[in-house]
């Protein structure tokens, strides 16, 4: 994830990341903690990130970033493998 957070904006190729875990959650933690490492300024992801690897409360305004910014992205994957099998391999790419 640090990794990730930190390329820098004038890197121009490309960066794939495989997340793959047989516990559900745990994917979808490393999901939304990537989507955060790409989507935030490096200080706010990582006080995002942060909180939700080890919070059990995240602040309200954290919350709404994420509701604002990356429930979107989420939806979105959800609206389009919705009628797929459950047991089928999933893939997304994000720019």
């Amino acid at each position: 994830m640090k990794t990730v957070a930190t390329i820098p904006d004038t890197y121009t190729g490309e960066c794939q990341v495989v997340i793959n875990d047989i516990d559900f959650d745990i994917v979808a933690r490393n999901i939304l903690l990537l989507l955060v490492a790409l989507h935030f300024e490096h200080e706010e992801a990582a006080a995002i990130m942060l909180h939700i690897w080890y919070s059990a409360l995240v602040p309200k305004k954290m919350v709404e970033s994420l509701q604002d910014h990356i429930a979107p992205l989420i939806r979105n994957v959800c609206a389009k493998i919705q009628d797929k099998d459950d047991h089928s391999l999933q893939a997304k790419t994000w720019k």
